[in-house]
């Protein structure tokens, strides 16, 4: 992505944040909010789900334990992360092994 729209996408979602959190203090709820902004609740909403995901790529996920274990074909690769489990075969390819982790972080 180029430089410029990398910059110009952060100043929106600081924006939207920024819009979010007078929201949140005005004790209105999203419908009031948006009727008084002009905003309409399927553009307040994806907003909200954007603001969301970038903060899903910023948390780092606390893995308390990664094993492997060339004993059994069962899971080559054990994640464990609080109450979450996830055993990985050692035929699962590198693409699905990427979004699992990414749905961990959220």
């Amino acid at each position: 992505m180029e430089k410029a729209t990398m910059v110009k996408k952060e100043i929106q979602r600081q924006n939207w944040s920024e819009a979010e959190l007078a929201r949140q203090e005005s004790g209105l709820t999203v419908t009031q909010w948006c009727r008084q902004e002009k905003v309409s609740t399927s553009a307040y909403y994806y907003r909200l789900h954007k603001l969301r995901e970038k903060l899903c790529e910023q948390i780092a996920v606390p893995v308390t334990e990664i094993t492997e274990n060339a004993e059994t074909d069962h899971a080559a690769i054990r994640i464990v992360s609080g109450d979450v489990k996830v055993e990985i075969s050692s035929d699962v390819p590198s693409e699905k092994i990427a979004a699992i982790i990414g749905a961990l972080k959220c």
